[in-house]
């Protein structure tokens, strides 16, 4: 897998190339594509026909263009940044040629080509001790220690979205209920409750009851 690091300015002077990336674009235009998607497809044609067609061959068109000039590319993109902007690189140019080839009614030299592959993102978690220590920090008897505590406890039981907790608490502190609503793939979401009344037990664990929000964080008072 790539590396993602910090992105160089572009160089996108590409002189011979650019009739063809200037009717790519007219095309893109006219198919009502926004301004934002028909920048980022044009620039990927120009930044491949500068910094690789330019500098390393001796093409002058786009019709001496090879697969092998497309693998080269790629794989600088590969050493050089994350394997996901590589990929998306690699389809925004495949676009290009797709358009380009039945324009000019020539062979696509992306035809037989594969996009690079995009590995899983590991996202790190906390471990049980990190958890434990975390929890430890919060623990006192003031009402913010006791408000953190009762926050960090319902999100390692019941793997609450920040999101969700930010919609619960902006709702309890309005003087609105919120419950926790447990789904059966382990996930957790915030609904607001219309009445407090009407609200369930107060248990946090994933399968068990939903548990009202503000009942948890009164209870850490």
């Amino acid at each position: 897998m790539g590396t993602a690091r910090t992105r160089r300015p572009k160089d996108l002077r590409v002189s011979p190339f650019q009739p063809a990336i200037n009717s790519f674009t007219l095309h893109l235009n006219a198919e009502g594509k926004s301004p934002k998607t028909v920048r980022t497809y044009a620039e990927a044609a120009q930044w491949f026909a500068a910094e690789h067609l330019r500098r390393t061959t001796d093409h002058s068109d786009w019709d001496e263009v090879t697969a092998d000039d497309v693998r080269a590319w790629t794989v600088r993109l590969l050493t050089t940044y994350s394997d996901s902007y590589a990929n998306n690189q690699y389809r925004v140019l495949q676009q290009f040629f797709k358009w380009w080839s039945t324009d000019e009614e020539l062979p696509n030299p992306m035809a037989k080509l594969h996009p690079p592959a995009v590995g899983e993102k590991v996202v790190p978690v906390f471990n049980d001790q990190e958890l434990a220590k975390l929890l430890k920090h919060c623990e006192g008897k003031t009402f913010t220690q006791r408000r953190d505590y009762a926050i960090l406890a319902l999100f390692k039981e019941t793997g609450l979205r920040r999101s969700s907790m930010d919609t619960a608490t902006r709702n309890t502190s309005a003087g609105v209920p919120a419950v926790i609503q447990p789904h059966t793939d382990g996930s957790a979401c915030a609904r607001v409750a219309a009445r407090e009344s009407k609200m369930p037990p107060t248990r946090t664990s994933v399968g068990h009851d939903t548990a009202p929000v503000s009942r948890l964080v009164r209870l850490s008072r």
